[in-house]
């Protein structure tokens, strides 16, 4: 039982510690755009739907962010839920993760908003939250059931995320949801 404990507490540790530096580096990001850039890193490896196909703007555009409000309010739920999907293992974090902005950005790009910049780590997100939500139906256990219900009470507010609103990505909202929901199956196939 200790030792179980202490393997938990330690996964815990380190996945604190590996979406802090996820955060950071966010931060850094935007700095470096903002300051440096004058928001050209946005305006290059943004997805604007259905203008050139670049995969690279799929894994780049969730680290830009439009202003510091949009990466304050990413922040917090991207630490949080992405800690919650890293303590799973790095392997399904990061395949998650991948598979999240693949899905996302690809859908983005096919059935956005024309003539629109789509940047920000809120797909991700909701990868994650559906990922969570998901993974109780796929490996329904104590410890499953516990964390998607303390995520729904926190984050239930995400769903709004997915519907249609003037200046949000609702595409990338809805796509990284589906993502999530999609990765969770996957790693139920083929990660046990």
């Amino acid at each position: 039982m200790l030792n179980s404990f202490q393997l938990l507490l330690t996964q815990i540790v380190q996945a604190a510690v590996t979406m802090g530096s996820i955060v950071i580096v966010l931060w850094i990001i935007h700095f470096v755009d903002t300051w440096l850039m004058q928001g050209g890193l946005k305006q290059r490896f943004g997805i604007q739907p259905r203008t050139s196909f670049n995969p690279l703007n799929f894994l780049i555009a969730p680290l830009l962010h439009v202003n510091f409000a949009h990466l304050i309010g990413n922040s917090v739920p991207l630490f949080v839920l992405g800690a919650l999907v890293l303590v799973q293992g790095q392997l399904t974090f990061w395949l998650t993760t991948l598979f999240v902005m693949l899905v996302a950005g690809i859908s983005t790009w096919f059935l956005g908003k024309p003539n629109s910049l789509h940047v920000g780590a809120s797909g991700v997100i909701l990868g994650y939250f559906g990922y969570i939500l998901a993974n109780v139906f796929f490996r329904p256990d104590l410890a499953t059931i516990l964390v998607a219900t303390v995520v729904v009470v926190l984050y239930i507010g995400l769903i709004w995320q997915i519907l249609p609103r003037k200046g949000v990505s609702f595409t990338g909202h809805l796509f990284g949801f589906l993502g999530g929901i999609l990765a969770a199956w996957v790693a139920f196939l083929f990660l046990r």
